[in-house]
């Protein structure tokens, strides 16, 4: 399973804020604030997340770290792939 698809199972989204429930953890972002709340714990993000085409994008390394997700990247001929 990629990450992508584990992030999309727990997803509840409005219009400028998104909730990501795995397991036992939940991890809020809201477009604009530079941090995101993982289990009632205010962590820090290198960027705010931001709408762009209708779409709220967030740092999804920082999320995935948050939420005990493990991502591995591969060097293939045509760039990275994550798996």
């Amino acid at each position: 399973m990629t990450a992508a698809d584990t992030l999309s199972t727990g997803l509840e989204q409005t219009d400028d804020t998104v909730t990501f429930t795995i397991a036992e953890s939940k991890a809020t972002l809201t477009a604009g604030q530079a941090s995101m709340t993982v289990n009632s714990k205010t962590l820090p993000l290198p960027q705010a997340p931001y709408i762009q085409n209708g779409q709220l994008l967030v740092p999804v390394r920082e999320l995935a770290a948050a939420l005990k997700i493990k991502i591995i990247f591969s060097l293939s001929l045509s760039g990275y792939t994550p798996h």
